[in-house]
């Protein structure tokens, strides 16, 4: 099955046992908040921020905060 996760269900988090480590692309301001793009195993993923110190070439660490999966065929 596949999970569909919206930009603003992901947070950018410490490593733990929990958490992916993925490779920041491309960082985008807009406004109030910034939209990351990061790739995770040739998969790319937009997260949706209010950080700024994220830096495009840098690793971080994330985990989905989604309470309720929503499965898509």
């Amino acid at each position: 099955k596949k999970i569909l996760i919206r930009p603003e269900q992901i947070a950018i988090t410490e490593n733990n046992i929990s958490t992916v480590k993925c490779l920041v692309n491309n960082v985008s301001f807009h406004g109030s908040f910034c939209v990351i793009e990061v790739s995770i195993n040739n998969h790319h993923l937009f997260i949706k921020t209010n950080r700024t110190d994220i830096i495009a070439g840098n690793s971080i660490y994330i985990q989905p905060t989604i309470k309720t999966p929503i499965y898509v065929p």
